[in-house]
């Protein structure tokens, strides 16, 4: 396949949708630190949180960094979708992490030390989180694949993970609503290619506006929580 103008323009679009994501991260939890620093029983969970943040924060500045004209130069596409699917990768893998903490363990513990149940992330803003995850994951295995690239390095653990649990399973690989486990198409041409990364970058931006708003309504929530009443 060919480097082509349009290609790039796409890779671009899809980046600043990363950034996007990653930024909607770090506002919320932001917001979230700042309301567990009025509990000193959660000092090393609020550390805890200001480390991602650091780490989030230096991903998207790299990214916003990144210049794909200047990376594309020789115009190799394997090149820089080698450049591109690693970021999007490692990024993933954080987020993975993250997401564990922060709608796991971290609730788990601020209910047994604060006894607030106002101070945890409603389920609805749970099921959005799992859900643009899900979706970026899959993108980002897209991108890669569809081109034909394959590599040992460019994977990500939880759909190998779940390809392995199906396989053990004996789950039918081609009827299922897994969304790791769906098969991905390789494409035809440099045309469907373009297309099909816009229409992806279209419904991950969906994904980070309703994780956006849900990020939203609960850190009005929790803001109302430590919030003096007014007499």
């Amino acid at each position: 396949m060919i480097l082509t103008e349009d290609i790039l323009q796409a890779y671009e679009k899809s980046t600043l949708t990363f950034s996007k994501y990653l930024s909607s991260y770090v506002t919320v939890l932001n917001k979230y630190i700042s309301v567990l620093g009025k509990a000193s029983t959660l000092k090393n969970e609020r550390s805890t949180l200001i480390k991602y943040v650091k780490k989030l924060r230096f991903f998207n500045d790299c990214i916003v960094r990144f210049d794909i004209r200047e990376e594309s130069a020789n115009r190799n596409i394997q090149h820089l979708i080698t450049i591109i699917g690693s970021f999007f990768i490692k990024y993933l893998e954080i987020i993975d992490l993250l997401n564990y903490f922060f709608t796991q363990s971290l609730q788990n513990e601020i209910l047994t030390k604060t006894l607030n149940s106002k101070l945890l992330l409603p389920p609805s803003a749970i099921k959005s989180i799992e859900d643009s995850h899900n979706h970026f994951v899959k993108f980002a295995q897209w991108i890669i694949e569809s081109i034909n690239f394959d590599s040992s390095l460019l994977q990500l653990e939880v759909i190998q993970f779940n390809l392995r649990i199906a396989i053990e399973d004996k789950v039918d690989l081609a009827d299922t609503d897994n969304i790791f486990l769906q098969e991905v198409i390789a494409v035809e041409s440099e045309d469907e290619y373009v297309k099909l990364i816009l229409q992806w970058t279209d419904i991950l931006g969906e994904k980070v506006s309703t994780l956006n708003a849900q990020f939203h309504g609960a850190s009005n929530q929790w803001q109302e929580c430590v919030e003096p009443k007014k007499k």
